[in-house]
């Protein structure tokens, strides 16, 4: 019996053991037990055996690792050679072993393969038994793509979805409220529960989803969660500069162009308790008090994700709910978009007064670029003399509804013409400084909220970015379908689904 791999080329420092001859003899006692090991079997073994020696404390080498017991020296885990000869790799001793090494015939078999590493996979859990998601929807802040991805989970039977709650509706928020305690008081009645829902209230005239909706739901959570189901509060926050101008070009825009317009007071703010920002004149300041009720909300939160950051959120929302297709139709963004998207990203980390004395020349093209098309309309509105839902006389500005209007005259409540020379006169420096004079209590808020949001994305770790790509490139895959769905007739389209298709909200 020859050993099949001897090598010693330890470094191990100098011997504290006051008796070397002993502990020399101590370690060749060790290297012949090795050697007379019984021959278990001349096949390949994987079995991984350990060799203890009791040493005396005081006789132990420098360096040597020491076992749960004081009084033993453990060997490193070793794997059994072909012929039952474990390879010894480091040995007790007393001194410093010669520099050389002693090359012997290659083991029988080759060495492992190296471990590779575990690939990140976009949804890490399974659909859970039991989840209940409630989604606080702010207009403009990208609810409705999260929408379209709860509108998804319910097309293909993962999750019961209830869109659009609001306060006209007061039975569909009972009725919701009703499902869940039925299923608490039902023996079993969680078991398969996966419900998601949107409360997208609008505005009022008084804090109804503070007041009412909030309480409700608090309720909720704490007797699912009491009852092992998963119960989460969620809702999107976007950079008020960005929710106000996006808010004014779905509501407002030729009524009154953005050269003249004076957004109302804390838009999102205002929102998220369900009061209204339309009715610009009648809009006033919001309070001490309703920034700190707001601030109170988004701390019973469970996940109050950042429009600028909407695709981290995704995943974030994936893990908390449980969602098994968090991705959406996105297009894969060109150099140019891309460049602008993280332009974006870095100046909405910064406060108003910032912007405004070192304004960015990213947000400021953005402005410029709102600032033509909204002139554009507002000129096209009075040539053909358009009317809307204004109560004015048909193509006058709707300084009334929307305003107040900032001409060069001073600020009015009434109706007005448009004049094109006057708003080409306006700089987009001065709508920015006039947008950040009207988000007092959204921007603390909004800061706050995302600096929060920040270190959960830090604490998600690196896998974090690497889910991120994988979730862009299923939303590019799907908008290629969608794409090519587009093509394709609509009967052809109905009778591969076997459904008849219409068109419906």
């Amino acid at each position: 019996m020859q050993p099949r791999d001897l090598v010693i080329n330890e470094r191990l420092s100098q011997p504290r053991c006051p008796w070397r001859g002993i502990c020399t003899l101590a370690g060749l006692l060790a290297f012949l037990a090795l050697l007379s090991a019984p021959q278990h079997s001349d096949r390949p073994s994987s079995t991984l055996q350990s060799i203890s020696l009791t040493v005396p404390a005081g006789l132990r080498p420098a360096g040597t690792h020491l076992g749960s017991d004081d009084d033993v020296a453990v060997l490193a885990p070793v794997k059994t050679a072909p012929h039952g000869t474990p390879p010894l790799s480091r040995l007790p001793q007393s001194r410093p072993p010669p520099k050389a090494q002693l090359s012997l015939p290659p083991p029988a078999f080759p060495p492992p393969a190296p471990a590779t590493a575990t690939p990140v996979a976009l949804v890490q859990q399974p659909l859970p038994n039991c989840s209940v998601l409630f989604f606080h929807h702010l207009e403009k802040t990208a609810g409705t793509t999260l929408r379209s991805v709860l509108q998804r989970h319910a097309q293909l039977g993962l999750f019961d979805f209830v869109s659009f709650v609001n306060r006209y509706n007061k039975v569909q928020f009972q009725m919701v409220t009703h499902r869940v305690d039925e299923a608490l008081r039902t023996p079993g009645g969680l078991s398969g529960l996966r419900l998601a829902v949107e409360i997208h209230i609008g505005g009022g005239g008084y804090e109804q989803f503070l007041k009412y909706t909030l309480p409700d739901l608090l309720l909720l959570r704490s007797k699912l969660r009491a009852a092992g189901c998963r119960c989460n509060l969620v809702t999107l926050l976007r950079h008020p500069l960005l929710q106000h101008l996006s808010w004014h070009r779905h509501f407002v825009n030729e009524r009154v162009p953005l050269c003249f317009w004076n957004s109302p007071h804390d838009c999102q703010s205002r929102m998220s308790m369900a009061l209204a920002c339309h009715g610009g004149p009648s809009v006033r300041p919001l309070t001490r008090d309703h920034r700190t009720a707001v601030q109170a909300m988004w701390d019973a939160f469970d996940l109050v994700g950042m429009t600028e950051h909407f695709d981290s959120f995704l995943v974030l929302l994936a893990d908390l709910a449980g969602l098994q297709r968090p991705f959406y139709r996105i297009q894969l963004g060109t150099a140019e978009t891309t460049a602008a998207r993280e332009a974006t990203r870095r100046w909405s980390a910064r406060t108003c007064a910032s912007l405004t004395a070192d304004p960015p020349q990213a947000l400021l093209e953005y402005i410029r670029k709102r600032m033509a098309a909204t002139a554009k309309a507002a000129a096209g509105f009075r040539a053909r003399k358009g009317k809307g839902d204004s109560r004015g006389p048909a193509g006058m500005m709707d300084c009334a509804g929307y305003g107040p209007c900032e001409l060069p005259a001073g600020s009015t409540t009434q109706y007005s013409w448009f004049e094109r020379d006057q708003c080409d006169a306006v700089t987009a420096e001065a709508v920015l400084s006039r947008l950040c004079g009207r988000i007092a209590s959204d921007e603390p808020l909004y800061l706050t909220a995302r600096e929060r949001f920040e270190q959960r994305r830090r604490a998600a770790g690196a896998s974090l970015p690497q889910r991120v790509e994988l979730l862009r490139a299923e939303g590019a895959a799907l908008e290629e379908r969608a794409m090519r769905q587009q093509a394709e007739r609509p009967s052809d389209l109905a009778a591969a689904a076997g459904a008849r298709l219409k068109r419906a909200y």
